[in-house]
C-alpha cells in the first residue's frame, strides 16, 4: 500500500493587494494556480456583496474572493469561513507551535 499525498498551500492575500498595491486577484489566482496544490487556505481574505472596504489595508471592492480565486487558480471548489478562534492544546490563540494539535475552534 502507498501512501498519500497532500499539496497543502497557505497564502495571506491580504486583502488582495500586492505589495505593489495592486488590487489583482487575476495575478494571485495565478500564484496558486502556479503551485498547483490540492487545498489552499487563505488568510485575510474579503467576500462583499457591495462595494465597501472592509479593513483599512484593503480597497474598495464587491468581489466574492474566495469564487473569484478558485476560478482564477483553476480550483473546482471553495468554501468561505469568517474569523474562527483556534485553540491549540486547549489555550487561545492565533498562531501554534511546532507540534501543537488544534483542540476546536469556534465563530469569532
Amino acid at each position: 500500500m502507498s501512501a498519500a499525498t497532500l499539496k497543502l498551500m497557505t497564502y495571506n492575500i491580504h486583502c488582495g493587494v500586492g505589495t505593489d498595491g495592486a488590487y489583482d486577484l487575476q495575478r494571485l489566482g495565478g500564484v496558486i494556480r502556479r503551485a498547483a496544490p490540492d487545498l489552499v487556505c487563505l488568510q485575510e481574505i474579503e467576500s462583499n456583496t457591495v462595494e465597501r472596504q472592509v479593513r483599512k489595508f484593503s480597497v474598495r471592492h464587491a468581489d466574492d474572493q474566495p469564487s473569484v480565486l478558485a476560478q482564477a487558480a483553476g480550483l473546482g471548489f471553495s468554501s468561505f469561513a469568517g474569523f474562527l478562534r483556534a485553540y491549540f492544546d486547549g489555550r487561545s490563540g492565533g498562531s501554534c507551535d511546532s507540534g501543537e494539535v488544534l483542540t476546536r475552534c469556534e465563530d469569532g
